[in-house]
């Protein structure tokens, strides 16, 4: 079964984990960036095998901003391609779900960690504009575009920290060419001494 793949990943990688009497279900906590989230895994085999991931950081909406929110996690859901964001208007519970049917009732395990950590950081990326329009009064469009901006800002960040790797690479060559060690020099010398000469040694990048 596919819960039971699940479980042996889960504990390949020494993560906690509470499964449902009904053995067919589980749960667990993992820190994100910008919350704690509270993951419930579901599974079925019968009639179509399927895996659920639903996440939640404990939020409650008021009835005041439930339309606030639900025009925000709107415009959010247009843009993400994998799950989605929904309100339960009896409660004002916010949450993040993604699913897929399984074929022939397995799941490669190769699949399991990029499922659930897809799953964990799209709603830690949006968890700061909902926080916005909650407990700040912004407008959701406007906490919407921030969002995507700080995200436009931190990809470039990455593309530039990849930038300073690959120059720290070829620092790390050019030492590795100048550092040599020194040749030797004679025991006796009638002339004052010299600074030792380095080897010359052509720079292959």
């Amino acid at each position: 079964m596919v819960i039971d793949d699940f479980i042996a990943w889960l504990d390949s990688q020494d993560r906690n984990y509470s499964i449902f009497p009904d053995k067919r279900n589980l749960c667990l906590c993992i820190n994100g960036i910008n919350a704690i989230y509270f993951c419930m895994v579901r599974t079925a085999d019968n009639p179509r095998p399927f895996i659920s991931i639903n996440s939640r950081c404990g939020l409650r909406v008021p009835e005041s901003k439930y339309a606030a929110i639900s025009e925000l996690i709107i415009r959010i859901n247009e843009g993400v391609r994998i799950g989605r964001f929904g309100l339960d208007m009896n409660d004002g519970d916010l949450y993040y779900n993604t699913s897929c049917m399984v074929r022939d009732g397995e799941l490669p395990e190769s699949l399991f960690e990029p499922y659930l950590f897809c799953n964990l950081s799209t709603i830690d990326r949006f968890i700061p504009a909902i926080y916005a329009v909650l407990f700040k009064d912004v407008e959701p469009e406007d906490a919407f575009r921030a969002t995507l901006k700080d995200f436009s800002e931190s990809k470039e960040d990455e593309e530039e920290n990849k930038k300073h790797e690959d120059v720290d690479d070829i620092v790390k060559k050019l030492l590795e060419g100048i550092l040599e060690p020194l040749e030797e020099q004679p025991e006796e010398q009638s002339d004052p001494p010299q600074p030792p000469r380095k080897k010359r040694r052509k720079y292959e990048p």
